[in-house]
């Protein structure tokens, strides 16, 4: 691959971590160097996906790089965020190059929330396969960034002593380590992406490998932190530890999973039973239990802990799932009823236990936690096999940088 980055380190610049991959393009495939790197973004640096504090992320990056023993100053990092950036598929009437760059301008004010004079954008026609070829319209991937934000993440990058190739967004980067990778697995499935961040949740919809939807909502992990402080702690820092330690959506559906095509319990049926909440059973319709029972080490402080903050985040779960939910509904509409095959969830929040079933219960989706180390080379020992397991879903975008110029 002339001209291309095969030997790149992904850095995914989070409002409250920083990730970063190192992959390397071989005769035999993509495969990892060394161990993805995790490591806090300094207090208040990143703000809404915008760097404020281009010293303290380059210091921390530079940090993060040298203790990860990285091999590459080669770099492709991402922008997103709530508002300085922008992705969105556009219906537009099928037109010639010249045209579309043209039409874009008029696009780019309509689609953008903020003004365009200084922003940085770029436009992608998404030609799907299937579609007549008397078509009179087509989509377009059009993201847009404020130039503000881009050059931030750039100088951070530079002062890190970092070479930043490209600057992608990160549906692109999702999609790419989900679903590109993936060796075929989803050629002819439609899925959904979820990113849940701190800020934001980035939902994505993939048709037969090409990003079909985008949206983003600000449901999020700092939401969950927020509602537990609200009930529970005296400051952000103790919530925020509740959270990691305490958060657990297991009882919600008792661990019932739906498989790809199997239905699953009906949505929005929660009701309390005691001190915990289930899904009302049909009577037809066999459930594993939805009374688990503890772990033998936990304690009856633990379980209470456990209990209460349940009570705290569960509306705000609820609320994420509806939102996913409205998001599919909203696209089979678009899309002639178009079935869902599965949705995969990524980022920190992700690996709450029961999440991704209480996602399925709601949504009647089979859902799962996103593992983006399925499908490339990885020379691993039994303990960077339980970590690889434990990041995963965190590494997800930056996967999906390192491997920009690795898929086609």
């Amino acid at each position: 691959m002339p001209g291309k980055a095969t030997h790149v380190l992904g850095v995914d610049i989070g409002n409250e971590v920083l990730k970063a991959v190192e992959l390397r393009l071989t005769s035999q495939g993509i495969e990892m160097l060394g161990v993805p790197a995790i490591m806090p973004t300094p207090r208040g640096s990143v703000a809404g996906g915008v760097i404020v504090d281009t010293n303290a992320v380059a210091e921390a990056l530079g940090t993060m790089v040298s203790s990860g023993g990285f091999g590459t100053k080669q770099v492709v990092a991402s922008v997103g965020g709530d508002t300085s950036c922008v992705v969105r598929i556009a219906d537009m009437p099928r037109m010639t190059g010249k045209e579309l760059a043209e039409a874009i301008q008029w696009e780019l004010d309509r689609q953008t929330p903020f003004p365009v004079d200084n922003a940085i954008y770029d436009y992608q026609a998404i030609e799907h396969p299937d579609l007549p070829e008397d078509e009179q319209n087509m989509q377009v991937l059009i993201a847009v960034a404020q130039d503000e934000m881009v050059n931030a993440h750039v100088e951070a990058l530079m002062a890190a002593k970092l070479t930043p190739v490209a600057i992608d967004i990160e549906a692109l980067a999702i999609s790419r380590a989900l679903i590109n990778s993936a060796n075929g697995t989803y050629a002819d499935q439609t899925v959904v992406l979820c990113n849940i961040g701190a800020t934001n949740t980035g939902i994505y919809i993939v048709r037969k490998g090409l990003l079909n939807f985008a949206r983003s909502i600000p449901t999020a992990g700092q939401t969950l932190t927020t509602a537990i402080r609200q009930n529970l702690a005296e400051n952000d820092e103790q919530a925020e530890q509740f959270k990691r330690q305490f958060a657990d959506l297991t009882a919600a559906y008792g661990g019932y999973a739906p498989a790809a095509g199997e239905p699953a319990p009906e949505a929005g049926i929660l009701v309390e039973e005691g001190d915990l909440a289930r899904v009302e059973e049909e009577e037809a319709v066999e459930t594993p239990a939805v009374e688990p029972q503890p772990a033998a080490e936990a304690t009856e402080e633990t379980n209470l802990a456990k209990q209460e903050v349940y009570e705290a985040i569960s509306p705000v779960v609820l609320d994420l799932a509806t939102e996913i939910r409205r998001s599919i509904e909203y696209y089979r509409r678009q899309h002639r009823n178009e079935e869902i095959d599965r949705i995969l969830i990524c980022g920190g929040t992700a690996l709450i236990p029961g999440l991704a079933e209480f996602i399925a219960g709601e949504t009647g989706v089979a859902t799962e936690v996103a593992n983006p180390f399925e499908h490339i080379s990885v020379e691993q020992d039994e303990a960077t096999a339980a970590y690889l397991r434990d990041t995963g879903a965190l590494e997800v975008v930056a996967m999906g940088l390192a491997m920009r110029d690795m898929i086609d």
